[in-house]
């Protein structure tokens, strides 16, 4: 019974006929009800929050929302990111920050979603904010994080980061090679005054060798 329900929610997303779709869903949440079993209202339930997103749809959305959190699913890593891409695609950024920051999922995906939308409408700080309350929760930033929080940290020029994120963000480029963004990093610390950890300059040091910079090698080891 549930089969023919998900194939014709399909096809009404697949139109764009919203409320034709979440009338199915009814169906479809009424059926596992019955049957006492909610494996297949996940899918259902991704692809209506996904037609939200796309028609920019907030009632819908909202609603949708609801739903997730009175069947459990609230902290269901596909879900999350999709609900912060909601809210931020609608330019609500503050409830996107509400879903990523109550999550527990340690995918860095909602972060990263929240922090690249936070320095696209030029709030540099929030998005500073978020990349430490990000580490704070244990999530480890990947490749997509850091060009956002890099951009964020050369527009934000009177935000002072602590020194854990500003050694976290050097050790995590270096790490990928990336050393002309830790050199950038490391450069900008000394004019704010931080202080570096002795793992940062070994780290910038082996850098200026790896890079042929031997001169900048003999002023981390030397001063």
């Amino acid at each position: 019974m549930i089969g023919p329900l998900i194939a014709s929610l399909k096809d009404f997303v697949s139109q764009g006929q919203l409320s034709n779709a979440f009338k199915t869903f009814s169906s479809i949440q009424h059926c596992a009800s019955s049957s006492g079993s909610f494996e297949h209202i996940l899918h259902p339930i991704s692809s209506l929050l996904l037609s939200c997103i796309n028609l920019k749809s907030l009632p819908q959305g909202k609603q949708l929302h609801a739903q997730i959190i009175l069947l459990g699913l609230g902290q269901h890593p596909v879900l999350v990111p999709r609900l912060v891409t909601l809210y931020t695609r609608l330019n609500l950024l503050a409830d996107a920050h509400i879903v990523a920051e109550n999550s527990n999922i340690l995918q860095p995906l909602p972060w990263n979603l929240l922090i690249s939308s936070y320095v696209r409408n030029g709030l540099f700080v929030e998005a500073i904010s978020a990349y430490k309350k990000m580490l704070n929760k244990q999530v480890k930033p990947d490749d997509f994080t850091y060009p956002s929080v890099l951009k964020a940290c050369g527009e934000a020029s009177d935000l002072v980061l602590d020194a854990i994120s500003w050694n976290t963000m050097i050790s995590n480029y270096a790490s990928r090679d990336m050393w002309g963004e830790a050199f950038w990093l490391f450069e900008s610390m000394q004019k704010e005054g931080i202080e570096q950890s002795i793992i940062v300059w070994n780290t910038i040091a082996g850098g200026y060798l790896r890079t042929g910079n031997f001169r900048g090698a003999l002023v981390c080891f030397l001063g």
